[in-house]
């Protein structure tokens, strides 16, 4: 309830700096350091941000303690990992990756609607069932090449290939999430996945929009054909 909930002002007096290492995060990444080495460091720069109010220090205790929570956190990731780690060692074996962007450009024949179809239905197929890392790392692997070779700028075809890999949650022939929920609910499943993929309709839409003008998903990134070199000049 609105009631119980603190002053907006009062919480970022108190509590803003807390902020600090998430800026330090996002100066490093922009930096171009490595994801590690900003990771590392802002996870660093907590300990000495904690100390500027009492009630926030980390004690050795407590730096312990996170250190064991976020084992515990990360074996799942972790193991999801290695196991995508196998699977990535096969498709570099065997050359699948690249038979599969051959495959796709070769089925589209140089139309880009269907290229960024195919792609979705493989993100689609691969998605099934896995959790967010791995569906990444599968997707990247072995359908963002295509868009890539196509000509898409690599942050949008990531994109492009990750966000159908997370909507494969919701559509069949698995569609965990809706199969899930109408369990909680007691709804037939059939029409509870069928109800999340129309709530979703649009979804569906936003990367081919991304995929089409890159600027929609970085202003930077086509410069200065992009929307904010256009506007600038209207």
């Amino acid at each position: 309830p609105r009631a119980e909930l603190p002053p907006l002002g009062r919480v970022l007096r108190e509590r803003a700096y807390l902020a600090i290492p998430v800026a330090g995060l996002i100066y490093f990444l922009m930096s171009g350091r490595s994801a590690i080495f900003a990771g590392f460091w802002a996870t660093v720069l907590t300990i000495p941000v904690s100390y500027l109010r009492r009630e926030t220090r980390i004690t050795p205790r407590k730096i312990v303690d996170a250190l064991e929570w976020g084992a515990l956190t990360a074996l799942p990731v972790v193991t999801a990992c290695a196991v995508v780690g196998i699977i990535l060692g096969i498709v570099a074996q065997t050359g699948v990756g690249v038979k599969m962007a051959s495959a796709i450009l070769a089925l589209a024949q140089g139309n880009m609607f269907l290229t960024l179809v195919f792609a979705m239905l493989a993100s689609l197929l691969l998605g099934t069932g896995l959790p967010t890392t791995p569906t990444y790392i599968i997707t990247a692997a072995l359908t963002a090449p295509a868009l890539v070779k196509f000509g898409l700028p690599p942050l949008a075809a990531h994109f492009f290939v990750f966000y159908y890999g997370i909507l494969a949650d919701i559509t069949p022939p698995t569609a965990i999430a809706p199969y899930a929920l109408s369990a909680i609910a007691r709804s037939d499943p059939n029409r509870t996945c069928w109800a999340a993929c129309l709530v979703a309709l649009s979804g569906f839409i936003v990367p081919f929009v991304f995929a089409y003008e890159p600027a929609m998903l970085d202003p930077l990134m086509a410069w200065p054909g992009t929307t904010a070199y256009r506007v600038a000049s209207v």
